[in-house]
């Protein structure tokens, strides 16, 4: 199945996507993150609204980037 979601996001947490989930950078080294959603219609909402966002309220980018700030 191509992953139509890896050419049009813009968040650089994403890593992959699939029918029913999107894949994303994990808090800890060597982890990922994945969120699962009931069908495929309400995860296009979200990729819509967040992954293909440069600047978007997503709550796991925004954990995400606080990691690197304190790293700082």
């Amino acid at each position: 199945m191509i992953d139509r979601l890896a050419a049009l996001a813009k968040c650089p947490f994403y890593i992959r996507s699939a029918e029913y989930s999107i894949t994303c950078e994990g808090i800890s080294d060597g982890q990922e993150v994945a969120t699962r959603f009931s069908t495929a219609k309400g995860k296009r909402a979200y990729a819509h609204k967040h992954c293909e966002q440069i600047d978007s309220s997503c709550p796991i980018r925004r954990l995400l980037l606080s990691k690197y700030e304190d790293c700082t």
